[in-house]
């Protein structure tokens, strides 16, 4: 099984992604135009990509209100899925959205065991489409604002719709695998979901 520093690394990288901000690249408007989507958000954000190699990933940090976006496009993510339902992430509905229907699902770090590692992350919305030459992937969390499983939620009315209302998919070509997205492969995954399945963090490989 994958030892613990390995898991952390997976959870952390692929779940709670964005919370420090390293770099401070640019500052942008309320707005995000990137090679794989634009839309609108609530409020000016800070461009954070400092380790991401693809164009398929881009990330922004809105420090101010302590709310952290990741947009992602892979072939598919079946396998993160996976992943999210041995995180005890709850699927909340399925919504159309600016004529985009999205999976909606919310994941609360708190659901964890107490030695997995998430930083300060209270809450988490994570959302999926698939569009003719893959699929989207977004995470919303936070590290200050109210958030619960319900589309009612401070996060959710103040955050991510905004996101979702301007939301206009450019749906490249090519996009990666999800394994290469997120700089792992299949054991990888196979290994921490099975070690959270268990229970055990500490198992080593």
């Amino acid at each position: 099984m994958i030892n613990k520093n390995k898991l952390t690394k997976i959870l952390i990288a692929i779940i709670v992604i964005i919370v420090a901000v390293v770099a401070i690249v640019f500052l942008l408007q309320a707005s995000v135009d990137n090679d794989i989507l634009s839309t609108k958000l609530a409020a000016g954000v800070q461009e954070n990509n400092t380790g991401i190699t693809s164009n398929f990933e881009y990330r922004y940090s809105d420090v101010d209100n302590g709310v952290y976006y990741d947009f992602s496009m892979a072939k598919n993510f079946d396998d993160y899925k996976k992943l999210l339902q041995s995180l005890n992430a709850k699927k909340i509905e399925d919504k159309m959205y600016n004529d985009i229907k999205w999976e909606i699902y919310y994941f609360n770090p708190s659901n964890l065991p107490t030695n997995y590692e998430y930083n300060n992350i209270v809450g988490a919305y994570i959302l999926f489409t698939s569009t003719k030459n893959g699929e989207y992937l977004i995470t919303i969390s936070t590290d200050a604002v109210l958030a619960d499983n319900t589309l009612t939620s401070n996060l959710f009315t103040k955050f991510v719709l905004p996101v979702l209302e301007n939301m206009n998919l450019k749906d490249p070509q090519n996009p990666p695998t999800e394994f290469k997205l997120f700089n792992t492969n299949q054991s990888n995954f196979d290994s921490a979901i099975s070690s959270l399945n268990s229970g055990d963090s500490n198992a080593t490989a």
